[in-house]
């Protein structure tokens, strides 16, 4: 039975191979998903499925017939086309297996391209960076608390979230508003560049990770070097570079650093697991020392299907959140309990935003809890962590 529907599939998909219309030119492709849907934010070209796009959150298929199912020899032209002249993006790809890259297309804007192989073939996603503005404050409606991180002159500030939730675009218009205010120098190691910073009154020199240098502890070295008031990681890829990141801030330069992680606890819970266990207590000292904040954001869908809202857990740097990163959250105050403690310094957690959300009628509320902890029930019932996560950032070891 197995065989014959697996035969049936196959059947299927190569009817459609068959029958599909010719594959139009890769400009023209991209030009024509980006008119899939309203607000396209990325696109999807895996080979033996048609082409697809993410629009406000939501996978969405182009039309049945408008467009081939990709065949193997499609992604691999289109992998071509879009690495075009770049030396050291396609021996990296068949080296390592993926690439990250950025590209300007004619007419269509800027894209952030991740290539990666699967059995035998290629798999392309496109972040579309098409707005040539650079986000502001306002326009992503970020809080009123990131006007006190751009006027921090020193130390560390994570700011954290899955893929898509927004934080490329965050640290740009952070960024960029130092770049208007303050006569700084800002040094900026990406993989890859995604907005284009200008010089205003700041001097602003960005770096791309395999074109400028070949990775971030060489870049980071070489950039200290400058030396810049203002330093921006897009990633934090190994225990070297956090290193370096931590030293970086407790010297003095006011670092930003991405981090995929979904909160704050698991923030500083992902950064201790850079180090081994010998080193814990002194990488947590270090942290203690120089962290100045922790910036996690989410996208939640908003009431009638109108986009996402932002939504951001904050931590700043207080005796009590110190005390929690130096020492642990066994036997003191929990980070969470810190943050809400701390509401007075500007800090707040996901389940509270979320609570005033949920009162304005501004977010669809079921989707927001069941997205934010994994139980629809939770938030109703007051225990909206559950158990303890008790491995996130655990004790010092004696």
């Amino acid at each position: 039975m197995d065989f014959i529907m697996s035969a049936t599939v196959s059947d299927d998909l190569a009817a459609q191979v068959e029958n599909a219309p010719s594959l139009p030119p890769t400009r023209t492709l991209i030009g024509t998903l980006l008119k899939v849907a309203s607000g396209v934010s990325d696109i999807f070209l895996s080979p033996m499925r048609a082409p697809e796009v993410r629009a406000c959150g939501q996978i969405v298929r182009v039309p049945a017939g408008s467009l081939p199912v990709l065949v193997p020899e499609d992604t691999r032209r289109i992998v071509t086309d879009l690495i075009g002249t770049r030396p050291r993006v396609l021996p990296r790809l068949e080296a390592e297996g993926s690439c990250d890259f950025s590209c300007f297309l004619t007419g269509l804007g800027r894209f952030r391209v991740n290539i990666f192989s699967q059995r035998g073939s290629y798999a392309i996603a496109l972040r579309a960076i098409s707005d040539p503005q650079i986000p502001d404050l306002e326009s992503l409606h970020l809080p009123a608390q990131m006007e006190k991180v751009m006027r921090m002159r020193s130390g560390l500030v994570v700011v954290s979230g899955s893929t898509g939730s927004g934080k490329s675009s965050t640290v740009a218009a952070i960024l960029n508003r130092i770049n208007e205010e303050k006569e700084v120098h800002i040094v900026t190691i990406e993989d890859p560049i995604e907005y284009q910073l200008r010089h205003k009154k700041a001097t602003v020199l960005q770096r791309e990770i395999h074109r400028d240098v070949p990775n971030y502890p060489t870049a980071i070295r070489a950039g200290l070097r400058h030396p810049p008031h203002v330093m921006m990681l897009s990633r934090i890829p190994d225990r070297e570079t956090m290193d370096l990141a931590i030293e970086a801030a407790d010297c003095g330069h006011l670092v930003f650093a991405e981090m995929h992680t979904p909160d704050v606890s698991r923030t500083v819970g992902h950064i201790l697991r850079f180090f081994s266990p010998a080193e814990e207590r002194a990488t947590r000292e270090r942290l203690a020392r120089s962290l100045r904040g922790i910036v996690a954001q989410r996208l939640f869908p908003r009431k009638g299907g109108q986009g996402q809202a932002p939504v951001f857990e904050i931590l700043f740097s207080t005796p009590r959140t110190r005390n929690c990163i130096a020492n642990g959250e066994a036997g003191v105050m929990s980070l969470r309990d810190a943050i809400r403690e701390g509401s007075a310094a500007g800090m707040q957690c996901f389940e509270d935003e979320l609570r005033r959300l949920q009162s304005a009628d501004a977010i669809e509320t079921e989707t927001g809890w069941e997205e934010l902890f994994g139980d629809r029930d939770a938030g109703r019932n007051g225990d909206v962590h559950g158990a303890p996560e008790k491995n996130e950032v655990p004790p010092v070891k004696a």
